[in-house]
């Protein structure tokens, strides 16, 4: 918490920095950033290496010098843009946020052989849009691994051993042939979804400087519709080659969507961490696609013209995940607290009955005033 805090209080601290040459806002802007630069490093409340990062992120909002004369002193503003992509996307390895996404798709388009096969290459798909193919791959086989033994032991016990061979031949051909092609298909929709991909879009730039550049909005409006199309049909020729349906009779839909479930509940509740970086996930994802739309305004215009970029967002978000806190402030958990407490009264107001104490149950005052009636007559 005291890291947190050293986080939070140097930007606040340094503000009067900002107004001290109203004529050259510039010089004022640079020594705000400076400080707040020099703070972190004493403090290393941040990681040395990530607080250099700064400029970065704050001479382009701040308008002082475009994003991409900022990342000459690094390296090009599309290498920024996949840095950024690659930490999200290790973040929610670290956090096992990939696996909660995937199981939760799988649950989603249901278990049987033609939904279970369309879930597997949509989740593979989404997930390598934002993430490395091969470590797509290599996280959904494991999942792909665990369905398939659990339904080739059930086939197994219950001695069909025709059945289990085709299950092997048909279904396990599918599902390891849809996740490969499915994380090849997912890294096209996206700018940051393959390395080729940026470096056709840094290519471009070269090539064509006087045009403009190949934005994150424009390459996923282009790419995502040709992505979806070729998943619909890779799945088309999978269920026709491998998943014919006198294979489908002898499956046990039910039986893998316990397995799947109960994969899901191992992971137990949604933590801290988790939610955080789902967040961080999202808004980037979020902000790279309404930075510049093509078809209407976006938020670049609140800044000014050509500072901020795509790799600007990437790095923002970058140190936004190593300036968050790790464990939820205490104030997070007396809100919690506090909302679970709510929750129970205002499930009390709605089954009183239940809430009252025995004593005060209508039902235990109509039994008790039935045994006093014959004692009463007997008097």
């Amino acid at each position: 918490m005291k890291a947190f805090l050293m986080i939070i209080l140097p930007p606040l601290v340094l503000l009067p920095l900002l107004g001290i040459d109203d004529e050259e806002p510039d010089i004022g802007r640079t020594a705000y950033m400076m400080g707040i630069m020099a703070a972190y490093w004493t403090s290393e409340a941040l990681p040395i290496a990530v607080t250099s990062l700064l400029p970065v992120v704050m001479l382009p909002l701040m308008g002082v010098l475009p994003a991409e004369h900022v990342c000459q002193q690094y390296f090009k503003d599309n290498n920024f843009l996949f840095f950024g992509g690659l930490v999200v996307a290790a973040s929610l390895e670290a956090v096992h946020m990939h696996q909660r996404i995937a199981l939760r798709v799988l649950l989603l388009f249901g278990t049987r052989p033609h939904q279970l096969l369309f879930g597997f290459m949509v989740g593979t798909a989404f997930l390598s849009m934002w993430m490395n193919n091969t470590a797509t791959t290599a996280m959904m086989m494991p999942i792909a691994e665990a369905v398939l033994g659990q339904l080739e032991s059930i086939a197994e016990s219950d001695g069909a051993s025709t059945t289990n061979a085709r299950l092997i031949k048909y279904l396990g051909k599918a599902l390891m042939l849809g996740v490969a092609w499915a994380a090849n298909i997912g890294g096209m929709a996206t700018l940051t979804g393959t390395g080729p991909n940026i470096v056709l879009a840094g290519g471009y730039d070269a090539l064509f400087p006087e045009s403009e550049p190949l934005s994150f909005a424009t390459w996923i409006g282009f790419a995502a519709p040709i992505s979806a199309l070729l998943v619909l049909a890779a799945w088309a020729m999978l269920m026709l080659a491998y998943v014919p349906r006198s294979t489908r009779q002898a499956y046990d839909a039910d039986y893998t969507r316990m397995v799947i479930a109960r994969q899901y509940s191992e992971l137990g509740p949604i933590s801290w961490r988790e939610l955080q970086v789902f967040c961080a996930f999202v808004t980037l994802a979020l902000a790279w696609i309404t930075r510049h739309p093509g078809f209407c305004s976006g938020w670049d215009v609140f800044f000014e013209p050509g500072y901020v970029t795509d790799g600007t967002t990437a790095v923002t978000i970058t140190v936004l995940l190593f300036a968050l806190p790790g464990e939820p402030p205490k104030w997070c958990l007396w809100l919690h607290s506090w909302g679970t407490r709510a929750v129970e009264h205002v499930r009390s107001l709605w089954s009183p009955a239940q809430a009252r104490p025995p004593a005060a149950c209508p039902s235990n005052q109509i039994a008790r005033a039935g045994q006093r009636a014959p004692a009463m007559r007997r008097r």
